[in-house]
């Protein structure tokens, strides 16, 4: 059973759906948004918790988990969906 969601890049097209979405299906108070450059529309901050933090920061993410007690995490940067594009067929890369 989920117990709480980190959803980052919350403040994305995608993942502010995504978090959206997730709050209606688990609870609003189960799903923390996160996300760093953009505001978060009036709908995400009223809709349940939300941090401002750098996903790249180990340090502030495992705070965050701690703080939170996160045991599921969606991951959604689409600069990460082309990185990984753009990786997949290096020499040496099987996935």
């Amino acid at each position: 059973m989920i117990k709480r969601i980190l959803v980052t890049g919350a403040t994305g097209q995608i993942g502010s759906e995504l978090a959206l979405a997730l709050r209606q299906a688990y609870g609003e108070a189960k799903v923390v948004a996160a996300g760093h450059r953009r505001r978060p529309d009036a709908e995400l901050l009223e809709s349940g918790p939300y941090c401002s933090f750098d996903v790249r920061d180990g340090e502030t993410l495992q705070r965050i988990v701690q703080e939170y007690r996160i045991d599921t995490i969606f991951i959604w940067h689409r600069s990460c969906q082309l990185l990984r594009r753009r990786t997949r067929n290096l020499p040496g890369r099987s996935t």
